[in-house]
């Protein structure tokens, strides 16, 4: 992951995928009408202020969703549990 700069406290995955605009509406070929480079406009920045583990599985585009010069880019993730590090065990435990 990395830290996202102009952002204090997200992060970003990496990018493995081609960026996602500007293209076609109905093929995966860029558009290029106003001499723009193609970039990386659809982008996920999370941050995590929970105590919850969180393992990233997927951070892609997805190329084969037409209809937009725009691709969608998808984050697939899991949010594990362990518990705070202020749980008092004893306490819980004791009778209401």
């Amino acid at each position: 992951m990395t830290q996202c700069y102009k952002y204090p406290g997200y992060t970003e995955c990496d990018i493995k995928f081609l960026p996602s605009y500007k293209r076609n509406r109905f093929d995966n070929e860029y558009f290029n009408k106003k001499n723009q480079a193609p970039s990386y406009t659809d982008r996920i920045l999370m941050k995590n202020n929970t105590s919850q583990l969180v393992t990233v599985h997927e951070y892609a585009c997805r190329d084969e969703v037409y209809g937009s010069d725009h691709r969608p880019v998808i984050l697939d993730l899991t949010l594990g549990l362990r518990a705070p590090r202020h749980l008092d065990l004893g306490r819980l435990l004791e009778p209401l």
